[in-house]
């Protein structure tokens, strides 16, 4: 038959009112705080200290949940000369660290046969306008007179945080099969104690048609 062995045990404020003097070895434990003392057979229970210890320090907070926002949840057409705004990820006031790492990615087709050069860019900023924010990274790509398959791939990474925050950014560009990466080697800045919106723009630089089916932006660190 197993033995069951239940500990002397109450609220901690029962303890306090009662007051009582636990015998040598004997243990009292407070149910609703978790700390308990063990008796000497003399000294009574508010004379007695806790045998539990003391706290340690609060451990490093984990990673958040990784995010996504931003997401088309239609095809998004653009024939624009001017910068026009693909997807966006609104980013709350304070909640940047350093490290902290988004991923843009993009997929769509391009038609027309103008050879026009396009431009896209990571912006971060205060509204979802095209061309409010510091760019964070930038590409241009060469096109042909050929319709094809595009995809855009970018990464943002904050460098320090606060009213002068900073973040540095890449873009991977492919269009049929020419590829295009941008590193940026100098970081922008970013108050992150403000709503900041993160956001992929594209400028096609003339009437040649671009349709975004896929475009998300998504925390990954």
């Amino acid at each position: 038959m197993a033995i069951q062995i239940q500990l002397r045990r109450g609220l901690a404020a029962t303890w306090t009112t009662n007051n009582p003097t636990l015998a040598q070895g004997e243990m009292g434990l407070e149910t609703d705080t978790g700390k308990f003392k063990v008796g000497d057979g003399s000294t009574a229970w508010s004379t007695l200290v806790y045998s539990s210890g003391i706290q340690g320090t609060q451990g490093i907070q984990g990673i958040s949940p990784l995010t996504t926002s931003g997401s088309l949840t239609a095809a998004l057409t653009t024939t624009a000369a001017t910068e026009t705004l693909v997807t966006n990820n609104i980013i709350p006031a304070n909640s940047l660290a350093v490290g902290s790492t988004y991923r843009i990615l993009a997929y769509g087709i391009r038609t027309g046969t103008n050879t026009a050069t396009a431009t896209y860019n990571i912006r971060i900023g205060t509204t979802t306008s095209a061309t409010v924010g510091n760019i964070a990274a930038t590409g241009t790509v060469a096109t042909t007179a050929t319709a094809s398959v595009i995809k855009i791939e970018g990464l943002v990474t904050v460098r320090t945080t606060g009213a002068s925050g900073t973040v540095l950014g890449s873009v991977d560009h492919m269009y049929g099969t020419t590829p295009l990466v941008t590193n940026t080697t100098t970081a922008v800045a970013v108050d992150t104690t403000a709503v900041n919106y993160l956001k992929l723009t594209m400028n096609s630089g003339t009437t040649n048609t671009y349709t975004f089916y896929v475009a998300s932006i998504q925390q990954v660190y």
